[in-house]
């Protein structure tokens, strides 16, 4: 899945199948959160964001039988540049006209409509 918004990039990935399932998602403004689930339940994973001064904080997470627990913590002290997305475009076939793909500002989904 991913999605376009005004001010929000985003993507989002997970696999319920297999022995190792997992699931990933990062937006635009920084945070992300990635984990992982072995056999025997538990999860492992990471997760982090950029604090309002340009800061990266990351954590690694472990949740099994002994509860949740952060088993490590890092603060990257350079500010991370930001960079706006560049505007996606779409050709119908090479040497043809490129448009702009239509950005969608809904933060909710929109039931289809029968025709």
């Amino acid at each position: 899945v991913i999605s376009y918004s005004d001010n929000n990039v985003q993507y989002h990935i997970q696999s319920d199948e297999g022995p190792d399932r997992y699931f990933r998602f990062q937006t635009y403004n920084g945070q992300y959160r990635k984990e992982k689930r072995r056999e025997d339940g538990t999860v492992i994973g990471t997760y982090g964001w950029v604090d309002p001064t340009g800061l990266l904080r990351l954590f690694d997470y472990i949740a099994d039988k002994q509860g949740y627990r952060i088993v490590r913590q890092q603060t990257i002290k350079k500010p991370i540049p930001t960079v706006p997305p560049t505007p996606a475009t779409s050709t119908s076939s090479p040497g043809r006209r490129r448009w702009p793909l239509r950005r969608h500002s809904t933060t909710t989904p929109v039931p289809p409509t029968d025709t």
